[in-house]
């Protein structure tokens, strides 16, 4: 099992290091999500067949696991927006609805942006350790005992 699950966890690190790579402030939050998708993966893969490697591997699953948590929360406040963007038109039509319900919405969006913003600044201060030169060299170490 040892090649083979070394293998598998080494396509899908290259491929989620890879991925993150490429994420920019300027990446849409769909390709954002798609990254969180990846990045669980590995976690779980990881996580099954830990019980094969000799060494803990939960300094990887840690890493992973913050990674997924501000992509989580990223996600929540895009998805968050979106509701809201749906909503404005609706109310602007609406005429109970007040100026200062519409401001409250506008609020809103505004500290959400700023939330995911944020969201997306820790994930990139976080991949960076991940994928950096010490993260990939703790990679190797971790794994390079299982090698073909």
């Amino acid at each position: 099992v040892g090649p083979l699950a070394v293998a598998a966890i080494t396509d899908l690190f290259d491929h989620v290091v890879g991925s993150g790579a490429l994420t920019t402030p300027q990446t849409a939050d769909a390709v954002v999500h798609a990254m969180r998708i990846e990045i669980k993966k590995l976690r779980y893969l990881v996580t099954l067949l830990q019980p094969h490697f000799d060494g803990d591997l939960t300094d990887l699953i840690g890493p992973l696991r913050g990674l997924q948590r501000c992509l989580g929360n990223f996600n929540d406040h895009s998805a968050q927006l979106q509701e809201l963007d749906r909503l404005v038109p609706t109310l602007v039509l609406d005429p109970a609805a007040t100026t200062f319900a519409l401001v409250a919405v506008g609020e809103l969006m505004r500290h959400l942006r700023a939330l995911k913003d944020h969201e997306r600044e820790r994930f990139a201060r976080r991949f960076e350790v991940f994928s950096g030169p010490e993260g990939r060299a703790h990679y190797a170490e971790l794994f390079a005992p299982h090698s073909p």
